[in-house]
């Protein structure tokens, strides 16, 4: 092997290895009974954004929004139930393919908004999986810590200890 030649393979393995962090594809958490497509992971984060937000820092819990319907989901609702919410990603998506020619999660948050308020008036999958993914979400929020604390005006029992009080 001559010289130039093993100049040439070391700087393409360089530029190769230097493009490999560009190249990685998304990884997205994999649920025995729910098991969805890449696409389907992205409608359904659009969809909970969509609904609420999360914007709010002061909002914390121990899982993401995302991560706790998607386990919830997955773990308490049966096989049907777990079609219809998957088939009613996909009927969003192909709505949404029909009205903008893209994908739910593509499309702009107004369009993304008026396609959600058409879509969960009607009966069928995909009104069900928005009304089910509402309910996730708003569960979710009411756990948090900042819910529990500065809106319910939560304790934890016993409450407040006074120690030094008058009689």
């Amino acid at each position: 092997m001559n010289r130039r030649q093993a100049t040439r393979n070391i700087l393409l393995v360089g530029a190769g290895a230097s493009l490999l962090p560009y190249c990685t594809a998304e990884r997205w958490p994999s649920f025995e009974n729910l098991a969805l497509e890449n696409k389907a992971y992205k409608t359904l984060q659009a969809l909970i954004n969509q609904i609420l937000p999360d914007e709010d820092e002061q909002i914390t819990n121990m899982e993401s929004r995302f991560e706790f319907v998607l386990k919830q989901v997955n773990d308490l609702y049966s096989t049907e139930n777990i079609e219809q919410f998957k088939n009613g990603l996909k009927q969003l998506n192909e709505t949404t393919r029909e009205n903008h020619n893209q994908d739910f999660h593509k499309i702009a948050a107004e369009e993304q908004l008026a396609t959600l308020v058409s879509l969960v008036d009607q009966e069928g999958s995909a009104a069900y999986t928005i009304q089910t993914t509402k309910g996730l979400c708003v569960e979710h929020f009411t756990r948090s810590e900042y819910f529990m604390k500065e809106l319910m005006d939560f304790e934890f029992v016993p409450g407040r200890y006074v120690g030094c009080m008058e009689v």
